[in-house]
């Protein structure tokens, strides 16, 4: 799995956090920077064999970005690659999001629980392999 911000600003403590949850769980996961493109991401999941990217955004409209990072995976070959959200969301962001193409919503003040099930029966349970 590949973590990383776009325009995050100030989010390391909250990838930092989701990251080390998700290790704890089983998870192999890479850490990328802050500050990475869209593209970058995508590249650097299709580079690192990552079957699921986890993305927290400081923008405006982070809704938008999922089915940017999903286009960007489709582009270079990850088509099996699914999207998870970090942050918190709207009621109206969540439904929106999961339309748009993200497996799973990662809320770091409530856990995990709900999207790491989730990932478990998109890709398989990590420990299994």
């Amino acid at each position: 799995m590949l973590v990383f911000g776009l325009n995050a600003g100030d989010q390391g403590r909250v990838i930092r956090k989701v990251a080390s949850d998700l290790a704890d769980r089983g998870f192999d996961v890479d850490v990328g920077p802050l500050d990475m493109s869209v593209q970058g991401a995508a590249r650097m999941a299709v580079e690192n064999d990552v079957h699921v990217v986890g993305m927290i955004t400081g923008d405006d409209d982070p809704i938008a970005r999922t089915s940017e990072i999903k286009a960007a995976l489709d582009g270079q070959g990850a088509t099996d690659a699914v999207v998870v959200m970090i942050g918190t969301f709207s009621k109206k962001e969540k439904i929106s999001a999961l339309n748009l193409g993200a497996l799973a919503l990662i809320s770091p003040d409530n856990g995990i629980n709900d999207a790491v099930d989730r990932i478990l029966r998109a890709i398989g349970d990590p420990e299994d392999k």
